[in-house]
């Protein structure tokens, strides 16, 4: 079956902001031509891993073109991840397990992409010890984010986000919404990704841990003082 872009575009959830207007509108047309294979979406989740862990091989070697072309490569491998979701919708063949090897799959890549960044950084001449407790953190505030979020959606369901006078405003007057604020998976993608780039990767990290856990925190405090 044949579908097209806006159908495709159907199908697409409530993203981060990173998301929405860069990772989702590349999916889109990765989907586009992925649906017209025989893949199905574990397949491309497995695919999306495959690409992850290959890129973080190359970014663990330090050397700024290895490195270059590892962003690349997990880059790739992240839009890969937003397009099994959209095959999955496409096709109504949306599972509980597809679902869950999605966030297994995903928690891995996060995990060795951290990892392969504390060998560039050692590799690259920075100290072992001050590498490994930075990407530590950096990796304690992603795996919490991901935890909080998580066991908000089993123990919370219907959980929302509290609505303000000023959350309002600006919402309706910069048409921001909610999730746009969220310091997920993308945002960590993004600025390792230009950490490579323009060769801050060590600034890029401590940002990452800075912003990394003041939101995990955030989102902690909110929902135990808001929920009974």
């Amino acid at each position: 079956m044949k579908y097209t872009i806006s159908e495709i575009k159907k199908t697409n959830l409530k993203d981060t902001f990173f998301g929405k207007f860069f990772y989702r509108k590349l999916a889109t047309y990765f989907t586009y031509f992925l649906v017209k294979t025989n893949l199905t979406p574990n397949q491309v989740s497995f695919l999306s891993l495959i690409f992850a862990l290959i890129g973080a091989a190359f970014l663990a070697t330090g050397t700024y073109s290895s490195m270059v072309l590892g962003v690349i490569l997990v880059q790739i491998g992240m839009i890969l991840d937003y397009s099994d979701g959209q095959i999955a919708r496409l096709r109504k063949k949306g599972t509980q397990r597809g679902a869950w090897l999605d966030v297994l799959f995903g928690m891995i890549q996060n995990n060795i992409l951290i990892l392969a960044i504390i060998l560039a950084l050692t590799n690259n001449g920075f100290n072992d010890r001050a590498s490994w407790f930075l990407g530590f953190i950096v990796l304690f505030a992603w795996n919490m984010t991901c935890f909080v979020h998580l066991n908000a959606m089993i123990f919370f369901p219907k959980l929302e986000l509290k609505k303000t006078e000023i959350a309002n405003k600006v919402r309706s007057g910069l048409k921001l919404q909610p999730q746009f604020f969220s310091i997920g998976s993308d945002v960590y993608f993004v600025f390792i990704g230009l950490g490579v780039i323009f060769s801050l990767l060590w600034e890029s990290l401590v940002l990452l841990a800075v912003l990394g856990n003041l939101y995990w925190v955030t989102v902690f405090l909110f929902i135990f003082y808001t929920r009974k």
